[in-house]
């Protein structure tokens, strides 16, 4: 009878800990190391969706707000900043939208090499190789090079109000 007792207390926690289990049979049936990378994976292409939503709504909406100041506004100089401003805000939408982050598509690569076969020493070293250039094209896009075509097309912007409209 005590035995009983102690599997009827015990019982409740192994049900939970066998539909935890059932719940999420990825985790359960996947080694450590990939679950780190998973973590981290998910982790990238969360932020690749939240900065890549964000400045495609800034730029939409600065673009947005340009076209209308530079039909509704009074004044010849606010007008032809607007035009400059649409231009711009254009050229950044266009760049987010050509040049995106990669970290979802690495995920999506990442799902699959671990769906395949993740007991597989292999797929485990293609997924570090994936993190890896993940973690390289990031650096490079980060580098002063890459910044370059914004500061041309600001400059320019500039350029073109100052000089263009005649402006000190």
């Amino acid at each position: 009878m005590p035995g009983l007792i102690g599997l009827r207390a015990t019982a409740p926690l192994l049900l939970m800990a066998s539909l935890t289990l059932l719940a999420n049979p990825l985790q359960a049936s996947t080694p450590p190391q990939w679950q780190d990378l998973e973590d981290a994976m998910a982790r990238g292409a969360a932020q690749d969706r939240l900065w890549t939503n964000t400045w495609l709504g800034i730029y939409g909406a600065s673009a947005a707000t340009g076209v209308v100041l530079a039909s509704t506004s009074g004044s010849s100089t606010e007008r032809y900043d607007a035009r400059v401003r649409t231009v711009t805000s254009t050229l950044a939408l266009a760049d987010t939208l050509m040049n995106p982050l990669p970290h979802r598509p690495a995920h999506r690569q990442f799902k699959a090499l671990a769906e395949h076969d993740p007991d597989q020493a292999l797929s485990l070293e293609q997924a570090r190789g994936l993190a890896q250039e993940v973690a390289l094209i990031e650096q490079r896009r980060q580098g002063w090079d890459q910044r370059l075509s914004s500061l041309v097309v600001n400059t320019a912007a500039g350029l073109v109000i100052g000089v263009g409209d005649s402006r000190p």
